[in-house]
């Protein structure tokens, strides 16, 4: 029995493994083709040799539990990407190095959509224009009004190089189908490899038990055969 849990054991581990190793390379197939590279931290994008700091304010409609019942109040949250409403939304963006606090960065805020080969997206029309500038505080401040859901990006020049800063409005984040199967996948792998280890636990032990009957029904014929002899 310790046998048989010690390779059930073996074999969810390998599976697990296996599992974990294929959910980064599902993921990067479902990767949304407007997504910038981010360096871990919310918010921050680095591309470029270049590093920025998006935030986007938004009023949502919150009720306030603590006031009167019904009551509902206009308050400003903060997101990054992925913004839940249309409207007026206000925008930062913190240049996070000196070298490039001092050199003129230009800002546009256009509407995107996606091209017909996997990342590539083409500029629709243009919310936003402010020109070339120099920010010595590291600041930029802009107001937008997103009047309709879908895909947008902040676009900052910088000694003409672009960085595209990916935003999302009033989009629900779907879950890859790739990702919604992945605890499915898991779930029968498990059960495939507790049904091999019971199949191989009772296999192994029809298999003893039949050798025990063989090893006992021996030993009776040389006992009767000895009794025979005396």
């Amino acid at each position: 029995m310790n046998k048989v849990m010690k390779k059930l054991s073996q074999n969810v581990f390998f599976l697990i493994v296996a599992v974990l190793f294929c959910t980064p390379f599902g993921w990067a197939q479902e990767e949304d083709p407007v997504q910038a590279p981010e360096v871990g931290i919310p918010c921050v994008t680095k591309a470029k040799g270049f590093m920025v700091h998006f935030t986007a304010y938004q009023q949502v409609d919150i009720e306030k539990e603590e006031e009167e019942e019904g009551k509902r109040k206009l308050e400003f949250e903060r997101f990054c990407h992925d913004l839940p409403i249309t409207g007026i939304t206000l925008i930062t963006i913190d240049l996070m190095d000196r070298y490039t606090r001092s050199r003129p960065v230009a800002l546009r805020i256009v509407e995107i959509a996606t091209g017909e080969k996997p990342g590539n997206v083409m500029e629709t029309r243009t919310l936003v224009q402010a020109p070339e500038k120099k920010y010595r505080a590291g600041l930029i401040e802009t107001r937008v009004d997103f009047d309709k859901r879908g895909l947008y990006a902040a676009i900052l020049t910088i000694e003409g190089e672009e960085i595209s800063i990916p935003i999302r409005v009033g989009i629900e984040e779907e879950i890859p189908l790739v990702r919604r199967m992945l605890p499915i996948i898991f779930g029968l792998l498990i059960l495939a490899a507790l049904g091999y280890a019971i199949y191989r636990f009772r296999s192994s032990s029809a298999a003893k038990a039949k050798d025990k009957k063989e090893e006992e029904k021996e030993e009776n014929e040389e006992k009767e055969e000895e009794k025979d002899k005396d």
